[in-house]
């Protein structure tokens, strides 16, 4: 199966990362399915846009919208698939925010940028994230051409952090043009 626009995915794993793991016990930490935060986002490539010359590939891994694998009700409150649900396991998606290749590589799509949030140590707070300073971690060759590179933090427009959870990790997802300056 092809599409012409689209790629078509299979989630990684479950539709919501919803549980938690201690010890050997499985514990859910939300069962509220209109909870965006923890819908899977991780879908595999099972095939490109035809004619597509792009990087990413069959098997590939890439971090998509929260409502794509999502589940919702309607105006009936009858429980539905999303919009981008084709049948079975198969979903399309028409844009992509970050690309997982076969050894693990990630790499943004342009022109988004993913940043790790900072860890400040506050007195009265204790440790908080910054709101508005990030480290570049995830980027692209076209974002690498004009500086924004690995490793440089950047101050970034205010509500522009989306969060994303990675490989355990959390990184904030912005287009380039929301961040203000490296600092």
């Amino acid at each position: 199966m092809n599409s012409p626009n689209y790629f078509i995915i299979t989630p990684k794993g479950e539709r919501y990362n919803n549980t938690k793991k201690i010890g050997d016990t499985e514990i859910l930490v939300n069962n509220n399915i209109e909870d965006g935060h923890k819908t899977n986002r991780e879908g595999i490539v099972v095939a490109t846009p035809m004619g597509y010359n792009g990087d990413v590939e069959v098997g590939d891994t890439i971090i998509v919208h929260h409502n794509t694998f999502r589940l919702m009700r309607n105006q009936r409150g009858v429980l539905v698939n999303s919009a981008k649900h084709i049948k079975d396991n198969l979903f399309y998606a028409d844009t992509y925010y970050l690309r997982i290749d076969k050894e693990g590589n990630k790499y943004s799509a342009n022109p988004y940028v993913f940043l790790k949030p900072i860890v400040i140590d506050d007195f009265i707070h204790g440790y908080k994230e910054h709101d508005n300073i990030g480290e570049v971690v995830f980027t692209n060759s076209k974002l690498e051409d004009i500086g924004i590179t690995k490793g440089n933090k950047y101050l970034f427009k205010n509500y522009r952090n989306v969060r994303y959870d990675i490989d355990g990790e959390t990184y904030y997802r912005m287009k380039f043009d929301d961040l203000v300056a490296e600092i």
